[in-house]
């Protein structure tokens, strides 16, 4: 009988535990149904510059956060592989031709972006 009792009252703790999170969670807004979810998948020849720009825009503020799946980056990649990449026929979100590029750069993951 005391067990059983002892068994109740911490599973009642934990309940009030997971309770407070969500409150605590909800009050800072962070429910899933104000974020919006943006997938981004890279694989490029990039410039140091470029490589270090897209790095920058990987940090967490308020507003965002990005969820990394996996980073590569490889600075000795083949030519044949290079090649694949010459031309401009990948292209940058913004339209301008994708430079010839200092490393590989492989990138995924999820951006989380809260709503106004």
């Amino acid at each position: 009988m005391e067990r059983t009792r002892a068994e109740a009252l911490r599973k009642q703790r934990i309940l009030e535990k997971a309770h407070a999170f969500v409150e605590r969670a909800r009050a800072l807004g962070l429910e899933e149904s104000r974020w919006d979810r943006y997938r981004v998948r890279l694989e490029k020849p990039v410039s140091f510059e470029r490589l270090r720009g897209i790095l920058g825009q990987t940090v967490n503020t308020a507003e965002y956060y990005f969820v990394p799946h996996s980073l590569r980056i490889k600075k000795d990649f083949d030519e044949e592989r290079k090649e694949q990449f010459k031309g401009g026929h990948r292209e940058l979100r913004s339209g301008t031709p994708e430079e010839e590029g200092d490393v590989l750069l492989g990138l995924e993951g999820t951006f989380l972006v809260r709503r106004k």
